[in-house]
């Protein structure tokens, strides 16, 4: 990594294509991985200028400005090394909810992301998956589980209502549901 991957486009959109890459070529090479989920994020398969890391360590701590995976998108590791501190992003773009593939049948599609092109490839990627996976019936939206897990990324409650209709869906007087996530395999 370059002294000049200090911007959060070139971030975004470099830890992107790094965790999709290796989340297809580690599953190609050996789908049984997928069988013990906690194990396969957890484990220290992404090698980068020397650090080896998780596959989680690259979602929650890079892509995510460092924030705890189990605190729903409230909580910021008060523990993150140099490196984490160093290249991660500085502000937390929840897009990239709608830009990350883990192998499972309810991910959005894979891109390459290029740090020139990332606000409107983000903007492109979530308008797509959340067209594809919002289903409004009548006063209820059925929104991917994702709004669930990392809902402090949104804003909470009120802040994924805004983003919602940023992208053109109502949810006024509507109440909200959590879809459950397909976690069977499906590489691109």
């Amino acid at each position: 990594l370059s002294e000049e991957l200090g911007k959060d486009a070139e971030k975004k959109a470099f830890w992107l294509n790094i965790y999709n890459a290796c989340i297809q070529i580690l599953l190609r090479e050996k789908p049984s991985r997928f069988d013990r989920k906690f194990i396969f994020f957890h484990r220290r398969y992404v090698d980068v200028a020397g650090k080896s890391m998780s596959l989680e360590k690259v979602e929650h701590g890079l892509l995510r400005g460092g924030k705890l995976s189990f605190s729903f998108g409230y909580l910021r590791n008060p523990l993150a090394g140099f490196f984490e501190r160093k290249f991660r992003v500085e502000e937390v773009d929840p897009r990239v909810h709608f830009a990350l593939n883990c192998g499972a049948k309810t991910c959005p599609p894979i891109k390459f992301y290029e740090s020139e092109k990332i606000d409107e490839q983000l903007d492109k990627a979530t308008e797509s998956y959340l067209n594809q996976e919002v289903e409004v019936e009548d006063e209820l939206l059925k929104l991917p589980r994702v709004f669930l897990w990392f809902r402090g990324d949104f804003g909470g409650k009120k802040g994924i209502r805004e983003f919602l209709e940023e992208y053109g869906f109502d949810t006024e007087g509507k109440s909200i549901k959590h879809k459950q996530w397909n976690w069977e395999m499906d590489l691109e």
